[in-house]
C-alpha cells in the first residue's frame, strides 16, 4: 500500500516538473517571438523614417534616379549592420521591389537590386502605347508590362537600368518569353534612322501558335536600342545556341 503511494506521489512530482518544464519552454519561445518582433518592429520604423526622408522631406530637386541611389545606399548600411534575413523580409514588406542579395561568402557575389523604376516605366509606356510583338486583338493592354533589353541586374551603372531605350512595352506572355530566352530581337538591317528588327522564337516554341504568327516578324527600333540588344545578344550567347 505505501509503495502505491510512493509511485503516486512520484509520478505526480514528475507531471508536475513536466509542466514546470513545458511552462519555462514556452515562456522562452514567447520572449524570443517578442524579441524578433520587436526587432522587426524597429527595422520597420527606420525604413519609414529614411523613406519619408529621401521622398518626401525637402528633395524636390533631386530626381528618381538619385533618391533610389540614396534608398539603395541606406539598404547597403543596413545589410551590414543588421540581420540579413530581418532587413529582406522589411523591404519585401513595405516596398514590394525586387530584392537580391547572396553573402559574400557565396562563391557568386550578387549585389543589391533595390529598384524604384515608375518613371523609367511611364516613359516606355507612353513611347510605345502596345506590345511591341503582338496584334491589339492577340493581348489585352492590361497585360501590358515594361520589359528591360538588358536585365536590369546586369547594367553597368544607373543610367543603363533607367534608360528609357534600354526599355520595351511587351504583354505579360512575351515578356516572360523574352526573360527565359525563348525568344530575342536579331538585327536584319537599317532603313535610315531606323534598324529592322526580327523576332526569333527558340525551336521549342515551335508547336506555338504565336511561333507560327510572329516568328521572324520585322519591327523597326533606334539605334540606341540596338546598343542594349547587342549587350542582351552577348551575354546570352551560351543560352541561344
Amino acid at each position: 500500500m505505501f509503495l502505491c503511494l510512493y509511485i503516486s506521489i512520484f509520478n505526480m512530482l514528475i507531471f508536475k516538473l513536466k509542466i514546470k518544464m513545458f511552462t519555462s519552454y514556452y515562456i522562452i519561445i514567447l520572449i524570443l517571438i517578442l524579441i524578433l518582433k520587436m526587432s522587426l518592429e524597429y527595422l520597420k520604423h527606420l525604413f519609414i523614417t529614411k523613406y519619408d526622408e529621401i521622398y518626401n522631406v525637402n528633395n524636390n530637386n533631386k530626381t528618381d534616379i538619385e533618391l533610389s541611389t540614396e534608398l539603395e545606399n541606406f539598404i547597403y548600411m543596413l545589410l551590414e549592420d543588421y540581420d540579413k534575413n530581418e532587413v529582406m523580409y522589411i523591404i519585401k514588406e513595405l516596398f514590394h521591389i525586387e530584392f537580391k542579395y547572396i553573402d559574400e561568402d557565396e562563391e557568386n557575389i550578387q549585389n543589391i537590386i533595390c529598384r524604384n523604376d515608375d518613371e523609367f516605366r511611364k516613359a516606355v509606356k507612353d513611347k510605345y502605347k502596345t506590345c511591341i510583338i503582338c496584334e491589339n486583338y492577340d493581348c489585352h493592354m492590361s497585360s501590358y508590362q515594361v520589359a528591360h533589353i538588358y536585365d536590369f541586374s546586369k547594367c553597368e551603372n544607373i543610367e543603363e537600368k533607367y534608360d528609357i531605350n534600354n526599355g520595351l512595352l511587351m504583354c505579360a506572355n512575351m515578356h516572360k518569353y523574352f526573360d527565359d530566352s525563348l525568344l530575342k530581337f536579331v538585327v536584319d538591317g537599317v532603313i535610315d534612322d531606323n534598324y529592322i528588327v526580327k523576332i526569333v522564337f527558340s525551336d521549342s516554341m515551335i508547336d506555338y501558335r504565336f511561333y507560327k504568327k510572329y516568328n521572324d516578324k520585322e519591327i523597326h527600333l533606334n539605334k540606341e536600342n540596338i546598343k542594349y540588344i547587342v549587350k542582351k545578344n552577348n551575354s546570352n550567347k551560351n543560352v541561344y545556341n
